[in-house]
């Protein structure tokens, strides 16, 4: 990536040497991206576990013993890589940005857990997100 930006930054001396050149802006795709979302989608299901146990084990709302029961339900959002720093915003659909050499990945990762408690009742709690910067 050193070697793109260089040659993109220094075309203006073949310019002035008139050679003729038509350039665009360097674009910049995360090649292993389909072995980075398993590593994601694993991290955000982790820490989704963890915070439903922290809410479950941290929470006493006078009803009793209860316990995280077992996980009823995943679903996971679309991907979005974003420039580090930049404009881009969340959409329902695929944010890609390619302008940027340094991004940002985020996913979500809902998760609905049953709730144990002493009483007859069931709650259902979950979201999770990760991101990781590439570069």
């Amino acid at each position: 990536m050193d070697l793109i930006s260089r040659v993109s930054n220094e075309v203006t001396e073949l310019i002035e040497k008139d050679v003729y050149i038509r350039s665009f802006a360097p674009k910049y795709n995360y090649t292993r991206l389909g072995e980075l979302k398993v590593e994601m989608i694993q991290l955000a299901a982790g820490m989704g576990l963890m915070r439903a146990r922290t809410a479950v084990e941290g929470g006493d709302f006078g009803l009793g013993d209860f316990g995280l029961g077992d996980l009823l339900k995943t679903s996971i959002g679309v991907f979005q890589i974003l420039g580090t720093n930049s404009n881009d915003s969340f959409s329902w659909g695929v944010t890609l940005n390619t302008d940027n050499m340094y991004k940002a990945a985020y996913v979500n990762v809902k998760q609905k857990y049953e709730i144990e408690l002493g009483v007859e009742a069931t709650l259902y709690w979950g979201v999770s997100c990760y991101f990781l910067y590439l570069g």
